[in-house]
């Protein structure tokens, strides 16, 4: 998709300079939905769940120059966000004067699963960036449903 693997970059950078420490990340930088609807909800013990996930997607407000790029937000439930929360966070777009975001954060290896940690100068914090296969989770979830 168009400017795929540099929104992901950003999208990084911007979420450890706002205090993330654990993102996941699709190999090669995609998943399915119903393979990132999975992750959300199945992936890590109880304590490690994921709180939502931006969705790099054509089908949702695209844009780009052939429409070929746009991003949602699925919530903790693995859905779509509803409308309440997606007007809010619209709301908020309207009024950003500035952005934080980590310009010396690596960039990340997105061809293969695997799992960088970079720890802060003073060992304050550390944030982990794991990129997973596009589809564990949810070939796992579908074993757990259908007799394969």
């Amino acid at each position: 998709r168009y400017y795929n693997p540099e929104a992901i970059q950003i999208i990084i950078k911007m979420g450890v300079a706002n205090g993330v420490k654990r993102i996941w990340v699709g190999e090669n930088g995609l998943m399915s939905t119903p393979a990132v609807s999975a992750t959300i909800r199945e992936r890590g013990p109880v304590w490690q769940k994921a709180y939502g996930s931006f969705i790099l997607t054509a089908s949702h407000n695209p844009g780009g120059p052939e429409e070929d790029f746009g991003i949602k937000y699925n919530c903790e439930n693995g859905g779509p966000a509803p409308d309440e929360v997606t007007d809010a966070i619209y709301a908020k777009t309207t009024t950003i004067k500035s952005y934080n975001i980590c310009k010396d954060f690596p960039t990340i290896d997105l061809s293969k699963p695997g799992t960088t940690t970079v720890q802060a100068d003073d060992g304050s914090t550390e944030v982990s960036v794991e990129v997973i296969s596009s589809t564990e989770s949810h070939v796992k979830l579908l074993k757990s449903i259908f007799d394969f």
